[in-house]
């Protein structure tokens, strides 16, 4: 990998006609540490966000050791660079395959869901495991957002309760989770 001074003499030396990823591993190091020293808790590193394989392997030698994880693509690619790290698939809809290959080939037991559907699921592509934590997925009320998601994904207030009761029944351990997205937020992306 060739290594450069600034952005400017990268470009200019290698006149890309694709997108060039410039990844400075020094501010990835330092950004991990600050912010596990400021959250006191487990860190999830949303692999869709930046899944460069150097970016991945950065981040978990600056301590972040688990990674949320989206499809079956994200659980290879971390296993694959990260092979010690723990994975999340935290989307709330995934294949009965993609459950299956993400439990038995790469040790996934972290899964999330907002559906007695997703919960059958997971069950049964796992051979109804005994070690699974299951996180379920709340739809959060976000009238402020630009983009709201609480229609897209997400057990609603009522049926949430009932649906956490019955994943404990069955998981090892079990959670919450929730997405919102804040006019910043929706700024912030658009301005990239």
């Amino acid at each position: 990998m060739e290594r450069f001074l600034d952005a400017e003499k990268a470009i200019k030396a290698i006149k890309p006609t694709i997108p060039l990823h410039i990844i400075r591993k020094h501010s990835l190091n330092k950004a991990a540490i600050w912010f596990k020293r400021n959250f006191h808790g487990h860190v999830l590193f949303a692999v869709k966000t930046n899944s460069n394989p150097v970016v991945l392997k950065q981040l978990h030698e600056s301590g972040i050791d688990h990674f949320d994880v989206a499809s079956i693509a994200e659980v290879k690619l971390v296993a694959e660079h990260v092979p010690a790290a723990n994975m999340y698939f935290m989307h709330p809809v995934k294949p009965r395959e993609a459950i299956r290959d993400a439990y038995f080939t790469y040790g996934v037991r972290d899964f999330s869901l907002d559906s007695y559907v997703e919960l059958q699921k997971i069950l049964e592509a796992t051979n109804h495991a005994e070690d699974l934590n299951l996180h379920i997925r709340l739809s959060i009320p976000n009238d402020y957002a630009e983009l709201g998601l609480t229609r897209k994904f997400g057990a609603d207030i009522e049926t949430a309760p009932e649906l956490l009761w019955h994943a404990r029944q069955k998981a090892n351990k079990v959670g919450l989770c929730f997405q919102t997205r804040s006019k910043l937020q929706s700024k912030l992306r658009a301005a990239w």
